[in-house]
């Protein structure tokens, strides 16, 4: 099976062009999601960096900025 995302300036405006653009090249869609950007992935779009919270660590992450992440 194989996974695409999509990322759109024009957010849910463009959704009709992807489907569109899906039939039009005869592909089979099992699973369809549109995803709303989180206030997290906007501050990191804007700063560049994840929001830490008041103890250090990295929000929405659930560890300190600069620590491996798990599987590292």
């Amino acid at each position: 099976m194989l996974s695409v995302s999509v990322r759109l300036d024009k957010g849910a405006e463009s959704v009709v062009d992807v489907v569109r653009a899906l039939d039009t090249a005869k592909l089979k869609t099992t699973k369809f999601a549109v995803r709303e950007p989180s206030l997290d992935d906007v501050f990191l779009a804007v700063t560049g960096h994840a929001a830490e919270s008041e103890d250090g660590t990295v929000r929405g992450r659930g560890r300190k900025p600069g620590a491996p992440k798990s599987g590292d």
